[in-house]
């Protein structure tokens, strides 16, 4: 005789679970299955439980469920994941691990809690300086990210002082150059970087002469800011502080620039008793006597020159080299005007002997 006996089998889910991230987006897909169909799939983390949305399940609840958290952490963490079954003995899988963040991730995670576009922290990620604040230097790599959301002239700061060969203390220089870029308002532009970024390695006198400066170029991006001598950025804004109304002849302050950069900060002449006493004693005094001329109408402005004058006549066959001597020539060879005196000077040899004279240094 054949007895017919019912048997009940009770089998643990199937789980098979995927985490990724985005970001600071953590995914959570998780595939389960159980013979009499899955309840509900949880995640456990970071001290508490979230339920996962089914995405692609038949009748019994088996199929893909799906979960997006944020992560407003950078390290690493363990997690479980539990699958209940819908048998009356309500049996579970537990599925855990620990899940680690690469360096790339952790840096994407801190970076996109800032409020940082995707762009934006890639391509701070491919700057070695970047990558070093985030690890060494937080409070300094803070100050950068706040300035990127809200002016892309910190980006291109930060490029101008990492490939620069001739900066040595890159962090300290980045971080007077981030006091600059908040003070910053126009628009910006890396003929605008090489200005923030040169001053903040060569030193200037004032923070307004720098911010001054950035709008003058901004608003003459026509002339050439590739300065041989980048010392002439800091040039350029002490200009801005000690004489502003030399700007009031654009081209006229392009080349007296270039004339004091090349001379008296090239030659660290301005080091000997100050920058305020190398303006005031020396530079000043020719520098207004020209002025004055130009103002009275005695000579011919250097913007008017370029275009309808002598140089530009120059321009047209010789080299920018050329024209540039012959304009700087305006202020170091022929109207040097030291003290009470105006001297014709052939060299510019002879010209920093005479400074260095009116300074008070054999």
């Amino acid at each position: 005789m054949i007895k017919e006996k019912s048997f009940e089998f009770y089998d643990k889910p199937s789980v098979k679970a995927v985490l990724s991230l985005k970001g600071n987006l953590l995914s959570i897909k998780v595939n389960a299955s159980d013979l009499s169909g899955i309840e509900k799939i949880l995640f456990e983390a970071f001290g508490k439980n979230y339920t996962l949305a089914p995405v692609n399940v038949d009748e019994r609840g088996n199929g893909v469920y799906s979960l997006k958290i944020k992560l407003n952490s950078t390290e690493d963490f363990n997690y479980r994941i539990i699958a209940l079954d819908r048998s009356d003995r309500h049996l579970t899988s537990v599925s855990k691990g620990l899940f680690e963040l690469s360096d790339y991730e952790k840096f994407v995670v801190y970076c996109s809690n800032k409020g940082l576009g995707f762009g934006d922290f890639e391509k701070l990620w491919d700057v070695g300086l970047a990558r070093y604040l985030f690890r060494a230097d937080r409070k300094l790599f803070d100050k950068l990210l706040d300035l990127v959301k809200v002016n892309k002239l910190a980006l291109l700061v930060l490029d101008q002082i990492v490939r620069d060969k001739r900066v040595g203390d890159k962090v300290g220089v980045l971080s007077r150059a981030l006091d600059l870029v908040e003070g910053i308002g126009v628009e910006s532009c890396v003929q605008v970087a090489w200005l923030v970024g040169n001053c903040s390695n060569y030193g200037f006198y004032s923070d307004s002469g720098v911010v001054k400066a950035a709008k003058f170029i901004s608003s003459h991006l026509e002339m050439d800011w590739n300065y041989s001598r980048p010392v002439c950025f800091s040039a350029l804004s002490d200009a801005y502080y000690f004489f502003p109304e030399i700007f009031n002849y654009p081209w006229e302050a392009y080349y007296f620039v270039l004339q004091v950069g090349d001379t008296f900060y090239y030659y660290k002449i301005i080091e000997i008793n100050g920058t305020k006493y190398a303006w005031n004693k020396a530079i000043l005094p020719y520098a207004k006597w020209r002025y004055g001329k130009l103002i009275k109408g005695e000579f011919v402005p250097i913007g008017v020159r370029l275009v309808n004058g002598d140089l530009a006549k120059l321009a047209k066959w010789a080299d920018k080299k050329v024209v540039e001597a012959a304009t700087e020539e305006a202020y170091s060879a022929c109207l040097s005007k030291l003290g009470t005196k105006v001297y014709s000077i052939n060299s510019l040899g002879e010209l920093v002997k005479e400074i260095k004279g009116v300074l008070g240094v054999n």
